[in-house]
């Protein structure tokens, strides 16, 4: 993420971060806030992970879902916002 706001402003180039809420792991990109459990409207372990087990589920646990989508449900990523604090900061 450095090298990249700092080519950024070498260029000149505008740009933001634009992930404010994501699910953690390496097949998502990463959030400000992660979401951290591995329910099963996430399911990590696959064969099918991430948005995809919605369809199935959402009929029964609709609530649940939506729920799951708060932000006290997820974990502030610290190395994210530390680099963005530093970069920022100048």
């Amino acid at each position: 993420m450095r090298l990249c706001s700092e080519a950024f402003d070498g260029w000149g180039f505008e740009y933001t971060y634009w992930t404010y809420k994501a699910v953690a792991g390496h097949a998502f990109p990463d959030g400000l806030y992660q979401f951290l459990p591995n329910n099963k409207y996430v399911r990590r372990e696959g064969p099918v992970f991430g948005w995809e087990n919605y369809i199935t589920l959402w009929k029964k646990e609709r609530s649940q879902i939506i729920d799951s989508w708060k932000t006290w449900n997820f974990t502030p990523n610290q190395e994210i916002i530390a680099s963005l604090r530093r970069h920022f900061k100048g």
